[in-house]
């Protein structure tokens, strides 16, 4: 009996055993995901990089001292450990962080990484961000040498950060591309080339790059095998793709791919295809007027503003906005902070005045070009009658699908109102300032109601509304990690069946 008891003992076992590893079969740690990019890179160079796919592919291919883990928490990256005392972050670099070409991380690639991002050669649009550290205001604006800069390597695999003033902010901040490493050596040997072309890009986060075809986008990240952090992806290869002639939804239909955006109004629609979605508030649409229009003109267009003739006309996924920055990147309510108060009596008076500096006393043919989304068509027209009706101003509707139409027109005057959205990739409220195109270095939840009031009382830009960005994935993903700031997406973290 003891013999048969041991038997079935075995066998139950063995049956456990084999329905555990049945269960870990669902994940396939050989996939390759397929992603729609929403935008071409330019340049995969940490210290300049700006757009979203950029910021997606800098995110995977890059680790800096600190990382952010798929909870949101900010844990170390490349640093094992760090102390912060007497207003100095002193991190301490792994000995197994190493570059794609097998070579060491060490602090003095921080240093000159830290160094390029605050020289005003560089224009780093970000640059910002490292606006705390000792004297680096100063360099930026071009008062001092970049040696003066408050990062050290007390030795290759130690690095010192002196910080000038507090920061709540600033491990966060280390987690973003601008704070990536870069070699100092392999950077020089590019000869301006640095982060253009697959051959001039080195990295060391948990993917490396395979492929970078740009004339016909293809981009292949396959997962780093000289990566020993504790973020290695859990798949082998991410291949991206970016063809907006097809619609994603299609794309996701047929599993042409995995990830890829798709607009709020097709939501319903994705749940009949078993898709699954994340979304996150982070689009601004913006009303620009141009500086070469009166001060007066811009504040009467501004004070006959009334939202209420165009809230009720938002499609689903917008939102009125009532402030510049969205609650998921200040996570406080900034709403009417700032803005100019509705009067239209004053703004017929502001009005008539400032067509005393036009030729004949009247508003010369004025056009409002717009990007061209058709969910804000009924919205703009519902503007532009307004002021119609209220000021007598006639106004000219024109829709693009042109981004660089619209800033031309703007500088020029051609076109001298834009309304257009901007995608908000950070968490720091300092990159959207840079992206309205206001620089504040200091742009932080401590003094964002004085941002805002500064930025409305120049008459240039107004918020219109809050978009909802929608990423859909198939029903293969699981683990999914999609959160505002960073790229957005730590492909590390997902996994396919």
């Amino acid at each position: 009996m003891k013999f048969i008891d041991r038997l079935l003992y075995i066998l139950l076992t063995l049956v456990l055993i084999s329905f555990m590893l049945c269960g870990c079969k669902k994940i396939n740690n050989k996939a390759v995901i397929y992603y729609e990019a929403t935008t071409l890179p330019v340049t995969l160079d940490p210290q300049i990089a700006s757009n979203d796919t950029e910021m997606v592919m800098i995110r995977n291919l890059f680790e800096g001292l600190m990382r952010v883990n798929k909870d949101g928490e900010i844990v170390c990256g490349v640093a094992t450990d760090y102390t912060y005392k007497n207003m100095t972050y002193t991190f301490n670099i792994s000995d197994t962080a190493l570059w794609s070409d097998g070579t060491s991380v060490t602090a003095d690639d921080f240093v000159f990484a830290f160094r390029r991002a605050v020289d005003p050669v560089t224009k780093s649009p970000y640059a910002s961000k490292l606006g705390s550290i000792l004297n680096a205001e100063l360099i930026m604006s071009g008062s001092i040498s970049l040696e003066n800069l408050g990062v050290k390597a007390v030795d290759s695999k130690t690095l010192q950060i002196i910080m000038e003033k507090d920061d709540i902010n600033f491990l966060y901040k280390l987690t973003t591309s601008v704070c990536m490493p870069c070699k100092e050596e392999f950077f020089n040997d590019c000869q301006g080339q640095y982060g253009v072309t697959k051959a001039h890009i080195l990295t060391n986060g948990s993917y490396k790059l395979t492929k970078w075809n740009k004339e016909d986008f293809a981009v292949r990240m396959h997962k780093n095998d000289k990566y020993y952090g504790a973020f290695s992806a859990s798949n082998s290869a991410i291949f991206m793709s970016s063809s907006p002639e097809t619609d994603n939804l299609e794309k996701l239909s047929k599993s042409s791919i995995d990830i890829g955006q798709i607009k709020m109004t097709q939501l319903d629609e994705s749940a009949t295809h078993r898709l699954n979605n994340a979304q996150e508030q982070n689009i601004v649409w913006v009303m620009e007027l141009s500086g070469t229009l009166p001060k007066e003109l811009r504040q009467a267009l501004f004070l006959s503003f009334n939202r209420s003739i165009y809230s009720g006309d938002l499609a689903p996924g917008f939102s009125t906005a009532y402030s510049l920055f969205p609650e998921t990147v200040t996570m406080q309510n900034l709403d009417y902070v700032g803005m100019p108060a509705y009067n239209i009596n004053t703004a017929k008076q502001l009005f008539i005045k400032s067509l005393n500096s036009f030729p004949d006393k009247k508003l010369p043919t004025t056009t409002l070009i717009y990007y061209g989304h058709e969910s804000m068509q009924l919205p703009i027209s519902n503007i532009v009658g307004h002021w119609q009706n209220n000021l007598g101003a006639y106004i000219n509707i024109q829709p693009t699908t042109s981004m660089a139409e619209i800033e031309n027109g703007l500088k020029n005057g051609t076109n001298a109102i834009a309304i257009y959205p901007i995608t908000v990739t950070d968490k720091d409220p300092g990159v959207l300032c840079h992206l309205l195109g206001y620089d504040y270095a200091g742009a932080s939840d401590k003094n964002l109601t004085t941002v805002q009031t500064n930025i409305m009382s120049q008459y240039t830009i107004m918020p219109i509304a809050f978009e909802n960005s929608v990423i859909c994935y198939s029903s293969d993903i699981i683990d999914f990690n999609f959160s505002l700031g960073n790229g957005m997406i730590d492909f590390a973290y997902v996994t396919k069946k």
